[in-house]
């Protein structure tokens, strides 16, 4: 934790020197945070050496790769010396490492126990930070929506109805878009490449994308009993393609939304921010609402937010415990309500005067900056030749059916005054994660003053539970391509996709009438 921390740390600093320095990454509003996950990631994935693993010795992987310095030393502690140029291959029929050394061959049988274990579990530090550093992003997006509503009044039950129930219906046309284009790619894109593919690997685009690497892992074991063993696999390389695409995909589409007056202010001057502006006109960043005699003031803050993600995840525990079926329910629901509960039990105690605003925005971004450099910096790529061409052909289809999401569907049902903001939040859960979605919002609406991350929150039981890794992806649909033609399933998603936006276009009705009367 210690090492991942100040990995981290180095990480941002250098990223946000880089920031300061490059026009190119000033003139595309690419965030400092951005700029050190990307430079984490290309460190960790060139100086990491390789993991050996008994399925990389039976595969015969590491053939002719050069020994890295770490297991060369291992060597040497064993009495082989080795060049620089000694190289590994791996025999597989009699399970034994071939040392290539020059014109000499060392054989070491695996059953050396010292060695076995040295080879197999080699790793360095960098791994153990890239571990540490995945089971962030999870955590730190609870803690930011634990923060969402304690830091401003929440809407009534009569005004969060309404957007929310808009947003869900956003969000079911995405996803069971993805699922659909992926379907008909597979049927008919991808059959005509001559590549025999299972009706599943349809599925892949929303199990990588909107799923993720944990609906990826749950969806393996389907795809295993669905004659697709390869599906776990592929849904990793889904789950990582769209974190990495949907960031510059993403960027890409606020810098286009920024210049064309899409996002709330409107059609904006570019200007070229280096974030060291502020050094002449410093401005407050908080204030205290207690005295630093006492407590420090930005601690007792930190203490609020501490107590709302302690009764969200108190919730989650319970409910997970009664009713097993909503353990799948993401821990960030449960500490939006439990700010929620927070700030309404103090306002009946008459104590919400003592939650500072720019204090909670303060907690907020510190968490999201660590998150997105954890994010970006643990990702892993993995090279899968065997689906080459189909995969290609279902990334292009992805990427295409939620840019038109994003440009047309979220233009059409989200509210007028924010679809934009709320549109690039849904591309980035729709592609990666929803802190990735928070990380692309953020850099257009840094305080998430617009109510779109709120109206995300809001909605997302309204979704979570059923798509996107819910129990329509994981129960429902592997159940109907196994039971009908892929015809009639297909059919039957457009039909309730268009359903959907008929019901979308009627709850934005009253809202498009009154801008045509303005």
């Amino acid at each position: 934790m210690q090492t991942a921390l100040l990995f981290s740390s180095v990480l941002l600093l250098a990223g946000f020197a880089l920031r300061a320095k490059v026009k190119l990454l000033q003139a595309f509003f690419i965030p400092a945070a951005v700029v050190a996950g990307i430079f984490g990631f290309a460190i960790v994935n060139i100086t990491t050496p390789l993991e050996f693993t008994t399925t990389d010795i039976y595969k015969g992987e590491l053939n002719d790769r050069k020994i890295p310095e770490p297991l060369r030393q291992t060597f040497e502690a064993h009495g082989l010396a080795l060049s620089l140029d000694a190289t590994v291959l791996v025999d597989t029929p009699d399970k034994q490492w071939h040392l290539i050394d020059g014109q000499t061959q060392y054989a070491i049988e695996k059953t050396k126990t010292t060695l076995d274990v040295h080879m197999l579990r080699l790793n360095w530090n960098g791994q153990a930070v890239v571990r540490n550093l995945q089971a962030w992003p999870g955590l730190l997006i609870a803690v930011i929506f634990s923060g969402l509503l304690l830091d401003r009044p929440n809407k009534s039950f009569r005004h969060s109805i309404k957007p929310a129930a808009r947003e869900g219906i956003v969000v079911w046309i995405i996803i069971l878009g993805e699922v659909t284009v992926g379907l008909i790619a597979a049927w008919l894109t991808v059959k005509g490449l001559g590549v025999n593919v299972p009706k599943s690997f349809g599925q892949l685009i929303e199990t990588g994308f909107a799923g993720g690497h944990g609906t990826a892992a749950a969806m393996g074991e389907i795809f295993e009993t669905m004659g697709f063993p390869q599906g776990r696999d592929l849904g990793f390389l889904f789950a990582t393609c769209g974190l990495v695409i949907g960031v510059i995909t993403g960027i890409i589409y606020i810098n286009i939304g920024v210049r064309r007056g899409w996002t709330r202010g409107g059609k904006v001057k570019i200007n070229l921010l280096t974030g060291l502006e502020s050094r002449s006109e410093p401005q407050p960043i908080a204030f205290g609402k207690v005295r630093s005699e006492v407590m420090e003031p930005l601690v007792f803050q930190i203490l609020i937010i501490a107590l709302a993600f302690g009764i969200g995840a108190g919730l989650h525990e319970v409910t997970s415990r009664l009713f097993p079926q909503t353990s799948r329910f993401p821990l960030f629901l449960y500490t939006l309500l439990g700010g929620l509960l927070v700030r309404e039990g103090m306002r009946h105690l008459r104590l919400d005067d003592l939650i500072d605003a720019p204090s909670i925005h303060r907690i907020i971004g510190t968490a999201m900056e660590f998150l997105i450099v954890a994010a970006i910096t643990s990702m892993k790529l993995s090279a899968l030749v065997e689906f080459g061409w189909p995969v290609f052909c279902l990334l292009v289809v992805a990427f295409c059916w939620t840019g038109f999401c994003l440009l047309v569907i979220a233009r059409h049902l989200l509210p007028k005054s924010y679809w934009f903001e709320l549109g690039i939040l849904n591309y980035g859960m729709s592609t990666g994660t929803t802190a990735q979605g928070m990380m692309l919002l953020r850099i257009i609406d840094k305080n998430l003053e617009s109510g779109a991350a709120e109206d995300y929150a809001l909605a997302s039981p309204l979704s979570a539970p059923f798509i996107g890794g819910g129990g329509i992806t994981l129960i429902a649909m592997p159940w109907m391509l196994d039971q009908f033609s892929m015809g009639l399933v297909i059919g039957g998603l457009i039909a309730f996709i268009a359903i959907l936006y008929g019901l979308g276009i009627y709850l934005s009705r009253p809202e498009r009438v009154g801008s045509r009367n303005e």
